[in-house]
C-alpha cells in the first residue's frame, strides 16, 4: 500500500469523493509505516471503521476532529532504519560516526521522482510542451518531483565545496529541531559559523518556485547559478505558482 492508495480506498469506503480525504504527507510504501487521514463526512454519524479492510493496512484508531488535516501539517517524522546482510561492518560504522559528527546532506530520495524517474520525466515533458495536466495527483507528483530535483541540484552543488559546513553571507539558517530560519549576514558569520559547528543551526537549501528563495547576496547568487541551465522546470513552477 501507497498512501494514495489507501486514501482512495478509503473514500470508496465512506461513500465520498477521493478529494475528501487528505493526508500531511505520503508515507514509504516499502516500510512498515503510521500516519493520519482525515476524511471531510459532514452532517452523518461516526463511521465504524473498524469494518475498513484493505489487504496490507489496518486501523488504528479514529476519532472526530473539526479541522482538516492539510499537506505538509508536519511535525516531523521518527525513523528506525534497518541494515541487513551488511558487508563490511567497520566501514559502516565509521561512515556512521561521521554521520554522527559531520551530518548528513537531507537530499530527496528516488521515491519522490517515480518508478524510473516517471515523475520527473512527466514534469519535463510538461514544462516542454506546457500542455495542461489535467489530473490531480498527477499535477502534484510532478510537481513535487521538478522542485525536488533543484533541489537536489543545489545541495549536490555545495557538496563540491571544500567545507560544506562553511557558512556564506546570505544562507538561510534553521535553528536545529525547529521551523525557525534567519539569513546570515557578514557581520555575523564567525558567531554563525560556531553555531553550526556546535549544531545550533543548520545551513538550508532552497526550494525554488514562484515566491523567495530564502538565501540572499552571495548563498542566493550561488543557489541560482547551481540550477541555472533548468530554465524550463523553474519556468513550470513559477507558471503554476508553486
Amino acid at each position: 500500500c501507497n498512501t494514495r492508495f489507501v486514501a482512495d480506498a478509503l473514500a470508496k469506503f465512506l461513500k465520498i469523493h477521493a478529494r475528501e480525504v487528505s493526508f500531511a504527507g505520503q508515507k514509504d510504501k516499502h516500510a512498515v509505516t503510521e500516519q493520519w487521514l482525515c476524511a471531510r463526512v459532514p452532517g452523518k454519524e461516526m463511521p465504524d471503521l473498524s469494518a475498513f479492510q484493505l489487504e496490507g493496512c489496518q486501523v488504528l484508531e479514529y476519532a472526530r476532529h473539526k479541522r482538516k488535516l492539510r499537506l505538509g501539517a508536519l511535525k516531523g517524522n521518527a525513523f528506525t532504519l534497518v541494515l541487513r546482510e551488511v558487508s563490511n561492518r567497520d566501514d559502516v560504522e565509521q561512515r556512521l560516526n561521521d554521520i554522527c559528527v559531520k551530518g548528513v546532506p537531507n537530499y530527496f530520495g528516488a521515491q519522490r521522482f517515480g518508478i524510473g524517474g516517471s515523475n520527473l520525466q512527466g514534469a519535463q515533458r510538461w514544462a516542454q510542451t506546457n500542455t495542461p495536466v489535467r489530473d490531480r495527483n498527477k499535477r502534484s507528483f510532478w510537481l513535487s518531483a521538478a522542485r525536488s530535483a533543484l533541489f537536489n541540484q543545489i545541495v549536490a552543488e555545495r557538496l563540491k565545496k571544500a567545507d560544506v559546513n562553511q557558512v556564506v553571507d546570505g544562507d538561510a539558517l534553521q535553528l536545529a529541531g525547529r521551523g525557525s530560519w534567519f539569513v546570515a549576514t557578514t557581520e555575523e558569520l564567525a558567531e554563525l559559523q560556531r553555531r553550526v559547528n556546535d549544531k545550533e543551526l543548520m545551513i538550508t537549501a532552497a526550494l525554488p518556485g514562484s515566491g523567495e528563495w530564502g538565501t540572499q547576496r552571495e548563498a542566493l547568487a550561488f543557489e541560482q547559478a547551481a540550477v541555472a541551465a533548468e530554465t524550463e522546470l523553474q519556468a513550470l513552477l513559477v507558471r503554476e505558482k508553486v
